[in-house]
């Protein structure tokens, strides 16, 4: 993630003798949480304090030298795969899914201890959460390149098979009654799932005559008026765990927009802040550049 206040917190920290080793703000979150720790010697009331101190959007694990560690999100994922007997944190379940398919969601705002006495959950206020445990589709476990150089030669090669699964029916139907109804219509995206939406915009309008309007998820923040109010707006993301997106979908639902998703991760972010969700279904996709996803959204509009 970012912190917005890093050279702030950064100046306050080395006015008490901190010593910095890296121009990254990822040190400060270190060396704050080492700060409030070693003014109350408690792993909980120094997360507490330290996320308090904190602008920005990040998620952060942290090992304290007794082996508790920690972890919290802040509008950035942080999932926590449960083993028998051992624990996982990841900002994807990617990281571990090839050790255990049972996943923590933490929802935004929220921390985690694990320490000898096991996991525990808190908001950011110190109240105690409760946790759900979900199970984390198979197909993402089928991460391995086979006899492919890369992931995205295999990822393109599968394309065929992603394109026909893409949603389904019902779905899509309740899709669009849901563009039908729209008072307004927004489409949104990062990257490629931006090249998404506006391939969307050019055949809606062509053939559908639907007028729909097209936004960079990340220049939204400067202009958040520009959404109406109750309008339908419609988010595109492969991972559902896009900072800009996810940001986006805020300011959207602060005008009352009915917001609809088209995901690859129905468990994401993204998916939890949607009304209705698309699922891609197109499995994971590895390689940097989007292929077989960016072909689902596609085919799904």
């Amino acid at each position: 993630g970012i912190i917005e206040n890093f050279e702030e917190l950064k100046s306050n920290l080395q006015k008490k003798g901190f010593d910095f080793h890296s121009e990254t703000d990822t040190e400060v979150i270190a060396n704050l949480i080492q700060l409030n720790f070693d003014e109350t010697p408690d792993v909980k009331q120094a997360i507490i304090k330290t996320v308090a101190q904190l602008k920005g959007h990040y998620s952060f694990v942290v090992i304290f030298e007794d082996g508790t560690i920690a972890g919290a999100r802040f509008h950035e994922p942080l999932i926590v795969g449960v083993g028998k007997n051992s624990y996982y944190l990841s900002s994807d379940v990617l990281g571990f899914i090839e050790k255990t398919d049972d996943a923590i969601y933490l929802d935004n705002e929220d921390f985690v201890i694990l320490n000898d006495t096991g996991l525990h959950t808190f908001g950011f206020d110190g109240s105690s959460v409760k946790y759900q445990i979900t199970k984390v589709s198979k197909e993402f476990a089928d991460v391995y390149k086979g006899d492919y150089a890369h992931f995205t030669l295999k990822e393109i090669s599968e394309q065929p098979d992603s394109i026909s699964q893409a949603g389904n029916n019902d779905q899509i139907q309740q899709f669009v009654d849901g563009i039908k109804q729209a008072k307004n219509l927004y489409i949104t995206g990062s990257g490629t799932s931006y090249n998404a939406a506006e391939i969307a915009k050019y055949l809606m309008s062509k053939f559908a005559k639907i007028k729909i309007n097209t936004v960079i998820a990340s220049e939204l923040p400067f202009s958040p008026d520009d959404i109406e109010p109750d309008s339908t707006f419609v988010a595109i993301s492969q991972s559902g765990e896009s900072a800009d997106v996810l940001e986006a979908v805020k300011i959207a639902k602060e005008s009352n927009a009915n917001v609809l998703s088209i995901v690859n991760h129905l468990n994401s972010s993204l998916s939890q802040e949607s009304s209705l969700v698309i699922g891609l279904n197109c499995g994971p996709e590895i390689g940097v550049a989007a292929t077989k996803s960016f072909t689902s959204q596609l085919a799904i509009l």
